[in-house]
């Protein structure tokens, strides 16, 4: 709800998502986090038989608009599930998505290498 009504950060949160960044950082697991503006800063786009549309926000939602993201480069799904945990944790979220990047060979671009790191999304 905050994200929403465009409030600023908590001053606690900034510093407890600095120090869980710096963390991150020092382990080589971090690669990338943003935040996401408020949904009416957005667009929504939907396929159809008919083709593409785009709904301009707000939305309405309780969980469902994601608030930011963090891209994480780790060894194993466990190690990743535990950085996620500390992630919530660190943002008092009720609920967060982990999902695989989509890599070049998951396209059939290159060739899948030997043991490639695990690139992981935290979607709050």
């Amino acid at each position: 709800p905050e994200d929403e009504a465009e409030q600023p950060p908590s001053m606690e949160l900034i510093h407890g998502m600095g120090a869980l960044i710096g963390e991150m950082t020092r382990a080589g697991v971090f690669l990338d986090g943003d935040g996401l503006r408020s949904s009416a800063h957005r667009y929504r786009l939907r396929r159809s038989s008919g083709g593409w549309t785009a709904e301009k926000g707000p939305y309405p939602g309780r969980h469902e608009l994601p608030a930011g993201i963090a891209i994480l480069r780790t060894s194993t799904w466990d190690e990743a599930l535990e950085w996620g945990r500390r992630f919530g944790d660190a943002v008092d979220a009720e609920e967060l998505e982990l999902g695989l990047v989509t890599e070049a060979w998951d396209l059939g671009v290159v060739e899948k290498p030997v043991d490639p790191p695990l690139r992981v999304m935290i979607l709050q």
